[in-house]
């Protein structure tokens, strides 16, 4: 059965927008300097599609332009591609069926195929556990993940993609916790999570203040270290996960 098909029998639509980092002016120099964390994000729809092949085809249109340089302005860079699938004849836009990301060069970075309609309280547990996980994920119930599908580890140093409104930034933190995977799903939560849970614990510095912040990005909104790390930062971000992990007591971590 090909995308489409499946796309149709399902009644969704894609939505892909680029994310583009936008580049601090020198104005002595009168130059454009290269990104250094963090760093703000600007964020424009590229189109609406009917399926997941259109989609990709329209990155990686995107992403040819991007390397002939004729698809950004000197004030910005290409960072990354979102697709998000939202089903047609819905009331409320916010339930997204799959998002993915990708790279600047269209290559596919990560995907979340949990639902965000939560369709738990709708099944007895015995018939949960008959359901694979491409079935959970359709009822909005994440069902874990395959070791090999965990990218990143704790103690990793990733960049952070955060899209609170009027701040798209991204920014370094270092890795706390990881997502669960289908075997702790399976035995200890009870089939009780759904698509927030299918995240990574993060942990951002404040040195002035010694805090550290921790929050949960999803796994589609981590990516591996792009650009310079300062060498300060990266003893700042260890010192916070040592505090954390109540090896040592530096930072405060909220």
């Amino acid at each position: 059965m090909t995308k489409e098909i499946i796309n149709k029998e399902n009644k969704t639509i894609f939505e892909l927008k680029a994310c583009y980092i936008r580049l601090k002016y020198n104005a002595r120099k009168e130059i454009f300097l290269p990104p250094s964390y963090p760093f703000r994000l600007s964020v424009y729809r590229i189109g609406i599609f009917s399926s997941l092949s259109a989609v990709e085809a329209a990155i990686q249109s995107n992403a040819d332009l991007n390397k002939t340089g004729a698809l950004c302005g000197r004030s910005d860079m290409l960072y990354c591609f979102y697709a998000n699938e939202y089903r047609i004849d819905e009331m409320d836009w916010n339930y997204i069926v799959t998002c993915r990301s990708y790279l600047p060069d269209g290559k596919p970075e990560e995907c979340c195929l949990t639902s965000s309609v939560y369709r738990n309280n709708e099944y007895s547990k015995d018939v949960l556990r008959s359901k694979e996980p491409h079935e959970l994920h359709s009822m909005g119930i994440f069902p874990g993940r395959k070791p090999e599908e965990i990218r990143f580890k704790t103690g990793d140093i990733v960049e952070v993609a955060e899209f609170a409104s009027g701040r798209e930034r991204v920014f370094l933190g270092i890795l706390y916790g990881v997502p669960h995977t289908e075997e702790e799903v399976r035995s200890r939560f009870e089939f009780t999570l759904d698509d927030s849970d299918d995240c990574y614990c993060v942990l951002e510095c404040f040195p002035a203040r010694k805090v550290a912040n921790h929050s949960h990005p999803q796994s589609t909104d981590l990516f591996a270290p792009r650009f310079e790390i300062p060498e300060k930062l990266k003893h700042e971000l260890q010192a916070a996960y040592r505090s954390d992990s109540g090896k040592e007591n530096t930072y405060e971590i909220y």
